[in-house]
């Protein structure tokens, strides 16, 4: 998503060409055409780490089975920003490239992958998960003498990729909010809502600590909370187990802006630190408290950050929610104060404007 945006923005000033595992498209004042209609089937989480291990590439390379991937020559282009350290993987086939390389590095996949592996439980996929940080970081430095330039979403994962890069490279850093402010109204109902892609691990791992460890002493303290889910393409069974929890699940839905309104908070149970970082956001760009665990602030600016209720215990999130259901409002005036101005400070379409610049000076 975050180079989807990316394409949205710099296509207002240049012809932009996005390259996915669905295909190649044009953009052009921001909307999509899809040039190469190629797309490539996804691997299996466990396929992908047994061919990683075996070819020393990196996990999503082959999740993503990005080799198959219809890549236009990288000399048509001035300029090319690749994103996630395993797609860098793809300079190496090549010849060095005429284009100035420019990395977005989404997370600090060291932090990231280290995070991953020390909540999994069987020793054997916690090795194999946690080696994907080496990975990552080889990759990097392999590829090093080709960038000239990285994207960060905060300034811990800025210090992090500059260890690893050449000296002479730019730095630039760009936080993850793809929101500006424009809150809703609150309706008044006592719901408390998780969003979040339901066939994504990361997501349904987090939601099953909530729904295991959080929401069965939440009903029985505040009896008339309403906890929804909405989410896309939850699989039958776990529409089915959260129904028998008592979990109103919204599939596929065309807007978020109702459910939204009806929120009297919205609920980032991250274990990691990458699903968070759009959510919190999202929610608070539509005046909703978040409240969340330290994961899911990891790499948000301190002014994001600051705005959000961060528990890691569950009696500290029954604690939160609770306090939040008892008080009779959503939000304060001085709160929706300080969300609009830090989300002023970071919106991602502000923000890009240094990628703009730096382009158009090379």
């Amino acid at each position: 998503m975050r180079g989807h945006f990316q394409a949205v923005h710099l296509s207002r000033l240049w012809p932009v060409t996005v390259v996915t595992e669905t295909g190649t498209y044009d953009v052009k004042d921001g909307v999509f055409t899809h040039r190469v209609v190629t797309e490539v089937a996804e691997a299996s989480n466990a396929l992908a780490y047994l061919r990683s291990a075996a070819r020393r590439t990196h996990y999503l390379f082959e999740k993503y089975n990005c080799r198959y991937w219809e890549v236009p020559s990288l000399d048509e282009f001035t300029h090319v920003i690749i994103h996630y350290p395993a797609l860098l993987e793809l300079l190496a086939s090549s010849p060095r490239p005429q284009a100035s390389i420019i990395f977005d590095t989404h997370n600090n996949e060291r932090e990231y992958f280290e995070t991953v592996a020390a909540r999994t439980p069987n020793r054997f996929k916690r090795a194999v998960i946690s080696k994907q940080a080496d990975v990552a970081e080889r990759v990097i430095q392999k590829a090093r003498g080709l960038i000239a330039a990285t994207i960060s979403v905060s300034e811990s994962d800025r210090d992090w990729i500059e260890s690893l890069c050449g000296s002479g490279v730019r730095h630039f850093v760009i936080p993850n909010n793809l929101f500006s402010y424009s809150p809703t109204k609150w309706t008044g109902r006592k719901s408390i809502l998780y969003v979040g892609s339901l066939n994504v691990t990361m997501n349904l791992q987090a939601l099953e600590w909530f729904t295991v460890n959080v929401w069965p002493l939440l009903r029985k303290i505040v009896p008339d909370v309403e906890f929804v889910v909405a989410g896309r393409d939850p699989s039958a069974a776990l529409m089915a187990d959260l129904k028998r929890k008592g979990v109103t699940v919204i599939a596929n839905a065309p807007s978020l802006d109702p459910l939204y309104e009806d929120a009297l908070c919205s609920l980032i149970p991250a274990s990691s630190g990458s699903g968070g970082k759009i959510k919190v956001c999202e929610a608070l760009s539509r005046g909703v408290p978040v409240i969340t665990t330290p994961h899911g602030l990891v790499g948000q600016p301190a002014a994001i950050a600051d705005c959000c209720i961060v528990r890691e215990d569950p009696a500290g999130w029954v604690d939160a929610i609770r306090a939040q259901v008892e008080r009779g409002h959503r939000s304060t005036g001085e709160w929706d104060d300080q969300v609009e101005a830090a989300l002023s400070a970071s919106y991602f379409g502000n923000s890009i404007k240094q990628i703009s610049q730096y382009i158009e000076s090379r």
